[in-house]
């Protein structure tokens, strides 16, 4: 379960520790119920509890969901919900012999959802549009300096206090005639720090792209072929510099992947695959460059 949860960015004791044997276990119990109350209206409701246990500290939290879902036709549906969502430390969160953190806390996020499905029967297809908000206390993700701004050398996973994700999503699934398959979507978000540990602190979120658009399709050519393409378009990510107040944005960019498969005797399957096409020269993360043409074959 995604979530996030406000933290005091202890760092103070990263570990960088390699060779070493750590475990954790997780206890989890839910009980969920769904039930139509009218012909159109239908609700569910759940509820969970879950607990971490590891050496050094046990944590346990509890989850929850309401949602409501109402069919004005066989073929519209508004539905909506609000959840409270946890998610824990992993092994590599909390030991990474790179930036582990062993006082990590659990995340802790606030969900709500309002969306539209439309089925599109001329061209067998799915139309969805969503808006969504997500209040994120102690959300697990590296930083780029210290918490508390001491400066370390791993780039340590941390807690940070009261983070905000807020967009809208759509996405259209259809396949108009056998043998082809199609989906295409936007996204746009609006990600913030509200809670900035630093005074005069940005409040912009780092590698959080505000616009991204997706486009991917499928097609049977015959004879056991078939023909994959998918393309990708991001804009409006922004670097935080260590200062955590000066904000640099990145470059947009596209990505075009082209494959192809081929059965062979029923049990086996060659494939080829060139990814970024274009050989677009791009950053997802300020000063990491990401590759350029790559070739699979297998």
């Amino acid at each position: 379960q995604v979530s996030g949860g406000v933290a005091r960015r202890n760092c103070n004791n990263v570990r960088s520790i390699i060779g070493r044997d750590e475990d954790l276990d997780i206890f989890s119990a839910a009980a969920e119920y769904e039930v139509k109350l009218t012909s159109r209206l239908s609700a569910v409701v759940g509820a969970g509890w879950a607990e971490q246990h590891r050496e050094a500290t046990n944590d346990g939290d509890y989850t929850y969901l309401a949602g409501l879902r109402y069919a004005f036709t066989e073929d519209t549906v508004l539905r909506g919900s609000v959840a409270r969502k946890i998610r824990f430390p992993t092994l590599r969160n909390l030991y990474d012999a790179d930036g582990g953190n062993e006082n990590l806390e659990t995340e802790v996020t606030q969900n709500y959802e309002v969306g539209l499905d439309q089925r599109l029967p001329f061209i067998n297809g799915l139309f969805s549009v969503s808006v969504y908000r997500i209040d994120a206390e102690n959300f697990i993700r590296r930083a780029n300096i210290g918490c508390n701004g001491i400066d370390v050398s791993e780039n340590p996973f941390c807690n940070f206090e009261q983070l905000r994700f807020q967009g809208v999503e759509t996405n259209l699934a259809f396949s108009p005639f056998a043998g082809f398959n199609a989906q295409v979507g936007y996204t746009y978000l609006d990600a913030s720090n509200e809670q900035p540990s630093v005074v005069g602190g940005t409040s912009t979120m780092d590698n959080e792209p505000e616009h991204k658009v997706m486009a991917a399709m499928s097609y049977a050519l015959g004879g056991g072929a078939t023909l994959l393409a998918d393309y990708q378009y991001v804009a409006g990510s922004f670097a935080v510099a260590r200062n955590q107040i000066d904000t640099l944005e990145l470059a947009d960019y596209h990505l075009f992947n082209l494959g192809v498969t081929q059965d062979v005797g029923g049990a086996y399957q060659l494939y080829g695959r060139v990814e970024n096409v274009l050989d677009e020269n791009y950053e997802s993360s300020f000063g990491f460059p990401e590759a350029g043409r790559v070739f699979f074959i297998g």
